[in-house]
């Protein structure tokens, strides 16, 4: 699914949140992002993307998922669109991950989170998790949802772990799909 009927399907479904979300303060070396501590990488720089890294977005996301990647396109549109989220973590420069998170009542949508090859297995995806709940959490979406591709174990592991439980299969370019979901609050009357 791309960006552009990504957000139309947001927008038919809830009303978009379209403020930004404060930006971690801090010395410029934080570990930490709303209490979460970012794994056992020292000295990570947490904070909102910028325009001018679009490129740099797409040759890391074609680096973590080869040609299920976004193009430069949607990454510029993921920076630049204030209905976006998108976050970096960096170490002395380097882009260690990345999401990009659709904040919205009741629904939220977690559009892409990507942890480089060299930085899996030690806890900066259960991190990134934990400040994308603390994103929802505070947006008062009564749900979040992603989708997943069925093979990648280990990230529907993570997912899982976090609360997330399978809604949907389906299939995408090819591949088996799943759509997981994870309750937050109960919703308002007259919400749903």
């Amino acid at each position: 699914m791309t960006l552009r009927n990504l957000r139309i399907a947001v927008r038919f479904f809830c009303q978009v949140v379209r403020k930004g979300v404060e930006e971690p303060r801090g010395n410029g070396c934080m570990k930490t992002y709303t209490g979460v501590r970012f794994g056992d990488i020292e000295s990570c720089e947490v904070r909102p993307a910028r325009v001018g890294e679009a490129d740099e977005l797409a040759r890391f996301d074609v680096r973590c998922f080869a040609g299920q990647a976004w193009p430069v396109e949607e990454w510029s549109e993921a920076v630049a669109d204030a209905a976006f989220q998108t976050w970096v973590v960096r170490r002395c420069g380097e882009l260690l991950a990345c999401w990009v998170l659709l904040l919205g009542r009741p629904v939220s949508y977690l559009a892409s989170l990507a942890v480089g090859p060299a930085w899996r297995g030690r806890g900066l995806g259960g991190a990134i998790m934990a400040a994308v709940l603390a994103q929802t959490r505070r947006a008062r979406s009564v749900w979040l949802e992603l989708d997943v591709d069925v093979e990648n174990r280990p990230a529907r592991a993570l997912y899982a772990r976090f609360g997330f439980a399978p809604l949907v299969r389906f299939r995408e370019d090819d591949r088996a799909r799943l759509t997981m979901v994870r309750r937050f609050h109960r919703p308002a009357p007259g919400l749903l």
